[in-house]
């Protein structure tokens, strides 16, 4: 439902902005997800380019470190 809702959101940008591509991202409880989406006439094609969660403690801290790694 809320990957449904940030495409209609996304379709009205690219519509009202005049753009091809928007750059989306998401945020469910503690999952981030980053989307890239491109307008082809009437389809919005949407590619999900990775998902983060997010820690919720000290703990799980190191869990978030490969993400950061350069």
């Amino acid at each position: 439902m809320d990957l449904h809702r940030l495409c209609i959101f996304s379709k009205a940008g690219t519509i009202n902005f005049k753009r091809k591509h928007i750059f989306q991202i998401m945020a469910v409880g503690t999952n981030i997800q980053f989307n890239i989406s491109e307008a082809m006439e009437d389809i919005l094609m949407v590619v999900e380019l990775d998902c983060i969660l997010f820690p919720l403690s000290l703990d799980e801290l190191s869990q978030l470190v490969p993400y950061l790694e350069i």
